[in-house]
């Protein structure tokens, strides 16, 4: 990644991340079984890993996502051309690895940061036909109370969507 000063976040977490957390802990080492979500930027980079990597991940959850572009106020995201393989709009609309997962995305309903790109892009959703979850009715902000508050709901959520044996 440009301006990185190593080696790709994204890369560390699917491969080096997962790889490590199968090779040392009792897990079910397949998609149906393993889930990636993140708060903000995290829930960003969760629905590009899962869509990315649909092979490792088959469940995700986006909690507050921003929805960052290569508008230059993140050097890390490159120029638009670059950052094209990353960009959550693109790979909806040119991928079918949607297709293989399960998607929630949240926002607090008074989240003036991102909630509205998160109804936005949920309306985007709806339009291509990608089935997922939206929550954009709780109270909170774009913060660790509104999070806090609804971990039980996440959690809850991804227990009903994972696959065991």
């Amino acid at each position: 990644m440009p301006g990185s000063d190593g080696k790709p976040w994204g890369d560390y977490v699917w491969r080096d991340v997962v790889g490590y957390v199968d090779a040392n802990y009792r897990t079910l080492p397949h998609r149906a079984s393993r889930a990636i979500g993140g708060l903000s930027a995290g829930g960003q980079s969760a629905l590009m890993l899962g869509l990315t990597q649909p092979d490792v991940f088959g469940i995700v959850g986006a909690h507050s996502p921003s929805f960052r572009g290569a508008d230059g106020s993140l050097a890390v995201y490159g120029d638009r051309e670059y950052f094209k393989q990353y960009d959550l709009t693109w790979l909806f609309q040119n991928r079918t690895s949607w297709q293989q997962l399960a998607i929630w995305i949240d926002a607090g309903a008074d989240d003036r940061q991102w909630g509205d790109a998160a109804k936005d892009f949920s309306a985007f959703l709806v339009r291509l036909g990608v089935p997922h979850q939206f929550h954009n009715n709780w109270r909170g902000a774009h913060d660790s109370d509104y999070w806090s508050a609804h971990l039980s709901d996440y959690l809850l959520w991804y227990g009903a969507k994972l696959q065991g044996e």
